[in-house]
Protein backbone atom coordinates (compact mmCIF):
# COMPACT_ATOMS: atom_id res chain seq x y z
CA UNK A 1 0.00 0.00 0.00
CA UNK A 2 2.88 2.38 1.13
CA UNK A 3 4.56 1.47 -2.42
CA UNK A 4 1.83 2.37 -4.37
CA UNK A 5 0.45 5.59 -2.46
CA UNK A 6 4.30 6.66 -3.19
CA UNK A 7 4.69 6.01 -6.79
CA UNK A 8 1.24 8.08 -7.17
CA UNK A 9 2.80 10.56 -5.45
CA UNK A 10 5.86 10.76 -7.73
CA UNK A 11 4.15 10.37 -10.93
CA UNK A 12 1.48 13.44 -9.65
CA UNK A 13 4.59 15.27 -8.37
CA UNK A 14 5.65 14.94 -12.25
CA UNK A 15 3.18 15.94 -13.83
CA UNK A 16 2.97 18.85 -11.80
CA UNK A 17 6.08 19.65 -12.19
CA UNK A 18 5.35 20.00 -16.22
CA UNK A 19 3.19 22.34 -15.50
CA UNK A 20 4.98 24.41 -13.34
CA UNK A 21 8.07 24.30 -15.47
CA UNK A 22 7.43 27.43 -17.07
CA UNK A 23 7.50 29.39 -13.01
CA UNK A 24 10.52 28.12 -12.56
CA UNK A 25 12.50 28.65 -15.57
CA UNK A 26 11.34 32.01 -15.55
CA UNK A 27 11.95 32.99 -12.22
CA UNK A 28 15.81 32.12 -12.92
CA UNK A 29 16.12 34.12 -15.79
CA UNK A 30 14.28 36.92 -13.72
CA UNK A 31 16.83 35.91 -10.97
CA UNK A 32 20.23 36.05 -13.37
CA UNK A 33 18.82 39.88 -14.87
CA UNK A 34 18.10 41.78 -11.44
CA UNK A 35 22.02 42.04 -10.24
CA UNK A 36 24.46 44.72 -11.88
CA UNK A 37 27.28 42.51 -11.58
CA UNK A 38 28.34 39.29 -10.01
CA UNK A 39 26.05 40.03 -6.81
CA UNK A 40 22.87 38.92 -6.80
CA UNK A 41 19.67 38.69 -4.78
CA UNK A 42 18.22 35.12 -4.05
CA UNK A 43 14.91 34.55 -2.24
CA UNK A 44 12.15 32.07 -1.09
CA UNK A 45 9.27 31.61 0.66
CA UNK A 46 9.76 30.53 4.42
CA UNK A 47 7.11 27.40 5.52
CA UNK A 48 5.85 27.35 2.29
CA UNK A 49 3.46 24.00 2.80
CA UNK A 50 0.78 26.07 4.38
CA UNK A 51 -0.81 22.96 6.32
CA UNK A 52 2.05 23.19 8.23
CA UNK A 53 1.76 25.54 11.21
CA UNK A 54 5.42 25.73 11.97
CA UNK A 55 8.26 25.82 10.16
CA UNK A 56 10.09 23.19 11.96
CA UNK A 57 7.78 20.48 10.09
CA UNK A 58 8.48 22.25 6.61
CA UNK A 59 12.08 22.51 7.14
CA UNK A 60 12.43 18.59 7.81
CA UNK A 61 10.84 17.72 4.68
CA UNK A 62 12.79 20.67 2.51
CA UNK A 63 16.46 19.22 4.01
CA UNK A 64 15.45 15.58 3.38
CA UNK A 65 14.07 16.08 0.04
CA UNK A 66 16.86 17.82 -1.31
CA UNK A 67 18.63 15.65 -3.99
CA UNK A 68 15.80 13.13 -3.07
CA UNK A 69 12.99 11.50 -4.95
CA UNK A 70 9.92 11.32 -3.01
CA UNK A 71 10.40 7.77 -2.21
CA UNK A 72 14.01 8.19 -0.99
CA UNK A 73 12.86 10.52 1.04
CA UNK A 74 10.54 9.23 2.59
CA UNK A 75 12.80 6.23 3.18
CA UNK A 76 15.11 8.93 4.98
CA UNK A 77 12.43 10.07 7.46
CA UNK A 78 11.83 6.92 8.18
CA UNK A 79 14.97 5.95 9.08
CA UNK A 80 15.23 9.35 11.03
CA UNK A 81 12.23 8.55 12.97
CA UNK A 82 13.42 4.84 14.14
CA UNK A 83 10.69 3.67 11.79
CA UNK A 84 7.83 5.59 13.86
CA UNK A 85 7.53 8.16 10.82
CA UNK A 86 7.56 11.69 10.13
CA UNK A 87 3.81 12.13 10.77
CA UNK A 88 3.50 11.37 14.53
CA UNK A 89 4.20 14.19 16.18
CA UNK A 90 3.37 16.91 12.91
CA UNK A 91 -0.41 16.02 13.10
CA UNK A 92 -0.78 17.86 15.60
CA UNK A 93 0.50 21.38 14.34
CA UNK A 94 -1.41 21.67 11.16
CA UNK A 95 -4.11 24.16 10.15
CA UNK A 96 -7.01 21.88 10.26
CA UNK A 97 -8.34 20.24 12.85
CA UNK A 98 -8.96 16.50 13.66
CA UNK A 99 -12.93 16.90 12.87
CA UNK A 100 -11.77 18.38 9.64
CA UNK A 101 -12.04 21.98 9.90
CA UNK A 102 -9.97 24.43 9.10
CA UNK A 103 -8.30 26.84 11.33
CA UNK A 104 -9.60 30.43 10.08
CA UNK A 105 -7.19 32.36 11.37
CA UNK A 106 -4.29 29.95 11.62
CA UNK A 107 -0.95 31.07 13.81
CA UNK A 108 1.73 30.25 11.72
CA UNK A 109 5.31 30.46 13.06
CA UNK A 110 3.68 33.20 15.88
CA UNK A 111 1.45 35.11 12.97
CA UNK A 112 -2.22 34.82 12.58
CA UNK A 113 -2.81 33.95 8.81
CA UNK A 114 -6.17 33.35 7.01
CA UNK A 115 -5.48 30.00 5.96
CA UNK A 116 -7.84 29.65 2.70
CA UNK A 117 -6.90 33.71 1.39
CA UNK A 118 -3.62 34.79 2.56
CA UNK A 119 -3.07 38.37 2.46
CA UNK A 120 0.89 38.01 2.82
CA UNK A 121 3.76 35.44 2.68
CA UNK A 122 6.82 35.15 4.69
CA UNK A 123 9.88 35.20 2.82
CA UNK A 124 13.74 35.39 3.70
CA UNK A 125 16.33 36.93 1.22
CA UNK A 126 20.38 36.98 0.63
CA UNK A 127 22.91 38.24 -0.89
CA UNK A 128 24.78 35.75 -2.81
CA UNK A 129 27.62 35.74 -5.32
CA UNK A 130 30.82 37.04 -3.77
CA UNK A 131 29.78 39.00 -0.85
CA UNK A 132 32.80 41.36 0.26
CA UNK A 133 33.90 40.46 3.72
CA UNK A 134 32.68 43.06 6.56
CA UNK A 135 30.13 44.70 3.67
CA UNK A 136 27.01 46.42 4.51
CA UNK A 137 23.52 46.20 3.04
CA UNK A 138 21.55 48.86 2.89
CA UNK A 139 18.21 46.92 2.02
CA UNK A 140 15.28 48.98 -0.13
CA UNK A 141 11.89 47.15 -0.32
CA UNK A 142 9.09 48.21 -1.94
CA UNK A 143 5.71 46.87 -2.68
CA UNK A 144 4.05 50.28 -4.51
CA UNK A 145 3.01 51.71 -1.08
CA UNK A 146 6.66 53.46 -0.79
CA UNK A 147 10.09 52.36 0.09
CA UNK A 148 11.35 51.17 3.33
CA UNK A 149 14.97 50.67 3.93
CA UNK A 150 17.06 49.09 6.64
CA UNK A 151 20.43 48.48 7.11
CA UNK A 152 22.54 44.86 7.98
CA UNK A 153 25.46 42.74 7.31
CA UNK A 154 25.33 41.68 4.17
CA UNK A 155 25.89 37.81 5.16
CA UNK A 156 22.71 37.91 7.39
CA UNK A 157 20.02 36.75 5.34
CA UNK A 158 16.67 39.16 6.08
CA UNK A 159 13.10 37.95 6.71
CA UNK A 160 10.13 39.99 5.35
CA UNK A 161 6.66 39.30 4.88
CA UNK A 162 5.41 40.42 1.09
CA UNK A 163 1.95 41.17 -0.21
CA UNK A 164 0.13 38.66 -1.99
CA UNK A 165 -1.01 39.67 -5.16
CA UNK A 166 2.04 42.47 -5.70
CA UNK A 167 5.41 42.57 -7.00
CA UNK A 168 7.73 43.68 -3.94
CA UNK A 169 11.09 45.13 -5.83
CA UNK A 170 13.94 44.71 -3.39
CA UNK A 171 17.29 46.51 -3.72
CA UNK A 172 19.91 45.97 -2.00
CA UNK A 173 23.25 48.81 -2.16
CA UNK A 174 26.21 46.89 -0.93
CA UNK A 175 29.07 49.32 0.70
CA UNK A 176 32.92 47.77 1.42
CA UNK A 177 35.90 48.51 0.99
CA UNK A 178 35.93 47.53 -2.36
CA UNK A 179 33.60 49.76 -3.24
CA UNK A 180 30.10 50.20 -3.74
CA UNK A 181 27.67 47.98 -5.68
CA UNK A 182 24.20 47.45 -6.11
CA UNK A 183 21.76 43.95 -6.55
CA UNK A 184 17.73 43.96 -7.56
CA UNK A 185 15.19 41.59 -7.61
CA UNK A 186 11.41 41.12 -8.06
CA UNK A 187 9.41 38.93 -5.51
CA UNK A 188 6.17 38.01 -6.40
CA UNK A 189 4.72 34.76 -4.81
CA UNK A 190 2.63 32.37 -6.33
CA UNK A 191 -0.03 30.99 -4.03
CA UNK A 192 -1.39 27.60 -5.24
CA UNK A 193 -4.48 26.37 -4.23
CA UNK A 194 -4.83 22.57 -4.10
CA UNK A 195 -7.83 19.98 -3.00
CA UNK A 196 -7.80 16.63 -2.80
CA UNK A 197 -10.94 14.61 -3.10
CA UNK A 198 -12.00 10.71 -3.68
CA UNK A 199 -11.61 7.56 -1.81
CA UNK A 200 -9.31 6.02 0.14
CA UNK A 201 -6.57 5.59 -2.20
CA UNK A 202 -6.82 9.80 -2.21
CA UNK A 203 -7.15 10.02 1.63
CA UNK A 204 -4.22 7.84 2.51
CA UNK A 205 -6.23 4.88 4.00
CA UNK A 206 -3.70 2.04 5.76
CA UNK A 207 -1.03 4.66 6.39
CA UNK A 208 -2.08 6.44 9.81
CA UNK A 209 -0.01 9.26 10.67
CA UNK A 210 0.62 7.62 14.21
CA UNK A 211 -0.25 3.96 14.17
CA UNK A 212 -1.75 1.39 16.69
CA UNK A 213 1.02 0.41 19.68
CA UNK A 214 0.20 -3.17 20.08
CA UNK A 215 0.47 -4.47 24.00
CA UNK A 216 2.62 -7.36 25.01
CA UNK A 217 0.63 -8.08 28.11
CA UNK A 218 -2.20 -10.66 26.42
CA UNK A 219 -4.65 -10.72 23.92
CA UNK A 220 -8.24 -9.65 23.67
CA UNK A 221 -10.62 -11.74 21.59
CA UNK A 222 -13.98 -11.31 19.42
CA UNK A 223 -16.83 -13.27 18.68
CA UNK A 224 -18.26 -13.76 15.21
CA UNK A 225 -21.20 -15.79 13.79
CA UNK A 226 -23.21 -15.67 17.41
CA UNK A 227 -21.63 -18.60 18.63
CA UNK A 228 -19.19 -19.10 21.11
CA UNK A 229 -16.52 -21.04 19.63
CA UNK A 230 -16.05 -18.89 16.54
CA UNK A 231 -13.77 -16.63 18.19
CA UNK A 232 -10.50 -14.96 17.20
CA UNK A 233 -7.97 -13.01 18.82
CA UNK A 234 -5.83 -10.29 18.26
CA UNK A 235 -2.70 -8.48 20.38
CA UNK A 236 -4.34 -5.98 22.82
CA UNK A 237 -3.71 -2.21 22.32
CA UNK A 238 -0.83 -0.59 24.66
CA UNK A 239 -2.78 1.59 27.23
CA UNK A 240 -6.12 -0.45 27.26
CA UNK A 241 -7.59 -1.56 30.47
CA UNK A 242 -10.71 -2.84 29.57
CA UNK A 243 -12.22 -5.86 29.56
CA UNK A 244 -10.85 -9.16 27.28
CA UNK A 245 -13.45 -9.09 24.75
CA UNK A 246 -12.30 -6.41 22.36
CA UNK A 247 -14.71 -3.32 21.49
CA UNK A 248 -16.92 -4.66 24.24
CA UNK A 249 -19.91 -2.11 24.82
CA UNK A 250 -19.08 -1.01 28.31
CA UNK A 251 -15.19 -0.66 27.62
CA UNK A 252 -15.47 0.72 23.58
CA UNK A 253 -14.58 4.56 24.47
CA UNK A 254 -11.65 3.07 26.49
CA UNK A 255 -10.60 0.55 23.48
CA UNK A 256 -11.30 3.82 20.89
CA UNK A 257 -8.98 6.11 22.79
CA UNK A 258 -5.65 3.69 22.23
CA UNK A 259 -6.23 3.79 18.35
CA UNK A 260 -4.65 4.91 15.52
CA UNK A 261 -4.22 8.93 14.74
CA UNK A 262 -5.29 10.30 12.16
CA UNK A 263 -5.49 13.99 10.94
CA UNK A 264 -9.00 13.52 10.38
CA UNK A 265 -10.10 10.37 12.03
CA UNK A 266 -14.13 9.94 10.63
CA UNK A 267 -12.32 9.91 6.76
CA UNK A 268 -9.27 8.20 7.97
CA UNK A 269 -6.98 11.21 6.21
CA UNK A 270 -4.03 11.09 6.77
CA UNK A 271 0.00 13.01 5.98
CA UNK A 272 1.47 9.84 3.91
CA UNK A 273 -1.59 9.75 1.38
CA UNK A 274 -0.43 10.59 -1.96
CA UNK A 275 -2.48 13.72 -2.52
CA UNK A 276 -0.60 15.51 0.51
CA UNK A 277 2.87 14.22 -0.27
CA UNK A 278 2.13 15.46 -4.07
CA UNK A 279 1.09 18.99 -2.33
CA UNK A 280 4.50 18.80 0.25
CA UNK A 281 6.49 17.88 -2.89
CA UNK A 282 5.46 20.58 -4.80
CA UNK A 283 5.90 23.20 -2.52
CA UNK A 284 9.67 21.72 -1.78
CA UNK A 285 10.90 21.73 -5.43
CA UNK A 286 9.79 25.52 -5.96
CA UNK A 287 10.88 28.09 -3.45
CA UNK A 288 8.99 30.60 -5.07
CA UNK A 289 5.71 29.16 -4.44
CA UNK A 290 3.48 28.74 -1.51
CA UNK A 291 0.91 25.15 -1.25
CA UNK A 292 -2.48 26.03 0.49
CA UNK A 293 -3.90 22.56 0.72
CA UNK A 294 -7.84 21.62 1.54
CA UNK A 295 -7.85 17.82 1.98
CA UNK A 296 -11.33 16.32 1.76
CA UNK A 297 -11.10 12.48 0.67
CA UNK A 298 -12.86 9.90 2.53
CA UNK A 299 -12.34 6.42 3.35
CA UNK A 300 -15.23 4.65 1.27
CA UNK A 301 -16.47 6.99 -0.14
CA UNK A 302 -18.50 6.90 -3.72
CA UNK A 303 -19.06 8.82 -6.06
CA UNK A 304 -22.86 9.47 -4.85
CA UNK A 305 -21.96 8.77 -1.67
CA UNK A 306 -18.81 10.71 -0.66
CA UNK A 307 -18.51 12.94 -3.80
CA UNK A 308 -21.56 14.59 -4.16
CA UNK A 309 -23.41 13.47 -0.93
CA UNK A 310 -22.95 12.61 2.83
CA UNK A 311 -21.46 9.33 3.93
CA UNK A 312 -20.82 7.46 6.73
CA UNK A 313 -17.81 8.22 9.25
CA UNK A 314 -15.07 5.77 9.75
CA UNK A 315 -14.15 6.17 13.17
CA UNK A 316 -15.00 8.83 15.82
CA UNK A 317 -12.34 10.94 17.32
CA UNK A 318 -11.30 9.99 20.61
CA UNK A 319 -12.93 11.14 23.75
CA UNK A 320 -12.21 10.82 27.39
CA UNK A 321 -16.05 10.98 27.84
CA UNK A 322 -17.15 8.61 25.69
CA UNK A 323 -19.88 10.86 23.98
CA UNK A 324 -21.79 10.64 20.81
CA UNK A 325 -20.21 11.10 17.69
CA UNK A 326 -21.13 12.25 13.99
CA UNK A 327 -21.83 9.29 12.10
CA UNK A 328 -22.12 11.35 8.60
CA UNK A 329 -19.65 13.10 6.72
CA UNK A 330 -20.55 15.91 4.07
CA UNK A 331 -20.62 15.18 0.75
CA UNK A 332 -16.87 16.32 -0.66
CA UNK A 333 -18.28 19.11 -2.89
CA UNK A 334 -20.48 20.94 -0.79
CA UNK A 335 -17.52 20.79 1.50
CA UNK A 336 -15.11 22.32 -1.69
CA UNK A 337 -17.49 24.77 -2.69
CA UNK A 338 -18.42 26.06 1.03
CA UNK A 339 -14.48 27.04 0.99
CA UNK A 340 -14.32 28.79 -2.63
CA UNK A 341 -17.52 30.58 -1.39
CA UNK A 342 -15.99 31.90 1.51
CA UNK A 343 -12.75 32.12 0.79
CA UNK A 344 -14.65 34.46 -2.54
CA UNK A 345 -15.92 36.83 -0.19
CA UNK A 346 -12.92 37.80 1.42
CA UNK A 347 -10.82 37.81 -2.13
CA UNK A 348 -12.98 37.77 -5.03
CA UNK A 349 -10.08 36.44 -7.17
CA UNK A 350 -9.18 33.51 -5.22
CA UNK A 351 -9.41 30.26 -7.39
CA UNK A 352 -8.88 26.76 -7.41
CA UNK A 353 -5.64 25.65 -9.28
CA UNK A 354 -6.02 22.29 -8.84
CA UNK A 355 -8.07 19.06 -8.13
CA UNK A 356 -6.47 16.33 -7.44
CA UNK A 357 -9.20 12.94 -7.38
CA UNK A 358 -9.39 9.33 -7.16
CA UNK A 359 -12.56 7.97 -6.98
CA UNK A 360 -14.26 5.00 -8.41
CA UNK A 361 -13.22 1.99 -6.62
CA UNK A 362 -16.14 1.80 -4.07
CA UNK A 363 -18.68 2.25 -6.98
CA UNK A 364 -17.86 -1.22 -8.20
CA UNK A 365 -17.24 -2.80 -4.73
CA UNK A 366 -13.87 -3.21 -4.87
CA UNK A 367 -13.26 -4.40 -1.76
CA UNK A 368 -16.04 -6.90 -2.06
CA UNK A 369 -14.48 -8.57 -5.83
CA UNK A 370 -10.55 -8.85 -3.77
CA UNK A 371 -12.69 -11.20 -1.20
CA UNK A 372 -14.50 -12.66 -3.57
CA UNK A 373 -11.20 -14.14 -4.41
CA UNK A 374 -9.43 -14.86 -1.82
CA UNK A 375 -11.82 -15.83 1.14
CA UNK A 376 -12.14 -19.89 0.14
CA UNK A 377 -13.72 -21.51 3.13
CA UNK A 378 -17.37 -21.24 3.65
CA UNK A 379 -16.69 -19.46 7.37
CA UNK A 380 -14.97 -17.15 5.80
CA UNK A 381 -17.74 -16.50 3.43
CA UNK A 382 -20.02 -16.47 6.06
CA UNK A 383 -18.00 -13.91 7.85
CA UNK A 384 -17.93 -11.69 4.73
CA UNK A 385 -21.45 -11.65 3.89
CA UNK A 386 -22.38 -10.70 7.14
CA UNK A 387 -20.68 -7.60 7.20
CA UNK A 388 -21.58 -6.40 4.05
CA UNK A 389 -18.64 -7.25 2.03
CA UNK A 390 -19.24 -9.93 -0.04
CA UNK A 391 -23.35 -9.12 -0.13
CA UNK A 392 -22.63 -6.04 -1.85
CA UNK A 393 -20.56 -7.78 -4.40
CA UNK A 394 -23.56 -10.61 -4.78
CA UNK A 395 -26.29 -7.58 -5.33
CA UNK A 396 -24.11 -6.18 -7.98
CA UNK A 397 -23.29 -9.41 -9.96
CA UNK A 398 -26.82 -10.35 -10.12
CA UNK A 399 -27.72 -6.50 -11.34
CA UNK A 400 -24.93 -7.12 -13.99
CA UNK A 401 -26.86 -10.40 -14.89
CA UNK A 402 -29.86 -8.60 -15.17
CA UNK A 403 -28.79 -6.34 -17.41
CA UNK A 404 -27.01 -8.15 -19.67
CA UNK A 405 -30.00 -10.48 -19.79
CA UNK A 406 -32.17 -7.57 -20.57
CA UNK A 407 -29.64 -6.46 -22.88
CA UNK A 408 -29.69 -9.46 -25.03
CA UNK A 409 -33.36 -10.09 -25.26
CA UNK A 410 -33.80 -5.81 -26.19
CA UNK A 411 -31.29 -5.50 -28.52
CA UNK A 412 -31.28 -8.68 -30.44
CA UNK A 413 -34.77 -9.87 -31.43
CA UNK A 414 -34.71 -13.01 -33.30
Amino acid sequence: MAGIILLRSMLSVALLAGALASLSTSAAQAQTAAGYGPLQISWEVRNRFRLFREERDFLLQAETGRGRSVLAAEQALAIQSDGRGWARNTVNRLCIDLAGRVSEPCTRDNVKESYLTPIDHPVVIRLTGPVPVGATCAWTVDDGDGPHTSTFDCAEPVNLRVRYGRTTVVTADVSSSEGSQRAFTEIAVRDIFIAGLGDSVASGEGNPDRPIALSDEGFCFRSYLGTAAAQYYRPSRAGYKGGRACEAPDTLPVWQRQSALWFNPACHRSLYSYQTRTALALAVRYPHVAVTYLPLACTGATIADGLFGSQRARDCLPSKSGGACQGTVNGQLAELREALTAAKRRQPDRKLDLVLLSVGANDIYFSGLVADVIADTATERALFRRSGVMASVDDARSAMTRRQSRSRTSCCPR
